[in-house]
C-alpha cells in the first residue's frame, strides 16, 4: 500500500518534469484556516479568494497534468474530504504543509475496480504554495509541481 502511495507520488513527480514551469510562487503572508471552511468565491475560481486564506484558495479540483480531462486530479473538499488520483481520505492545513490521510483507495487490479478501505491509513505531506487564482505548486520530497485549478 505504501508502494501505491509512492507509485502516486512518483507520478506525480514525472508528470511535473513534462509540463511548462510554472511562474515562480508569490512571497504572500498566509493565515492557514481549517479545511472545513466555507469556500470562497466562484466555484469556477474566477473571482480571487482573500489573499492570506490558502486553505480556501485551496478547496476545489486540481489538475497535476496540465489539462482537466484527465484522471491525474485532487480534490480538496470544505469539509475536509479529499480524493487524489483514486486515493480518499482527509486533508489537513497547517501552514503552508497539507497532511493527506488515505483511508480508501479504487482498486486497480481488480476486474471492475471497487473501492478498498486501507488496513491503517497512509499519510503524504508536502507544501503549497499559490501562484495565482488558478495556479500553485506542491513540493512533494523536495519536487515541484505545478497544479492547476479546473
Amino acid at each position: 500500500m505504501v508502494k501505491r502511495v509512492l507509485l502516486a507520488a512518483t507520478v506525480l513527480v514525472a508528470l511535473s518534469a513534462c509540463q511548462e514551469q510554472a511562474p515562480q510562487p508569490k512571497n504572500e503572508a498566509v493565515t492557514p484556516t481549517a479545511p472545513n471552511a466555507p469556500p470562497t468565491g466562484e466555484p469556477d475560481g474566477n473571482s480571487m479568494a482573500p489573499a492570506g486564506d490558502l486553505a480556501s484558495w485551496m478547496i476545489g479540483t486540481w489538475s497535476f497534468a496540465g489539462e482537466c480531462s484527465t484522471d491525474l486530479v485532487v480534490t480538496y473538499e470544505a469539509d475536509g474530504r479529499l480524493e487524489n488520483a483514486g486515493n480518499i481520505g482527509t486533508w489537513k492545513l497547517d501552514g503552508d504543509t497539507v497532511t493527506e490521510t488515505i483511508h480508501e483507495r479504487v482498486a486497480l487490479d481488480s476486474e471492475y475496480g471497487g473501492v478498498e478501505k486501507l488496513k491503517s491509513p497512509e499519510q503524504l505531506r508536502y507544501t503549497v504554495s499559490r501562484t495565482d487564482q488558478k495556479h500553485g505548486v506542491l513540493t512533494i520530497n523536495g519536487r515541484a509541481v505545478p497544479i492547476q485549478r479546473c
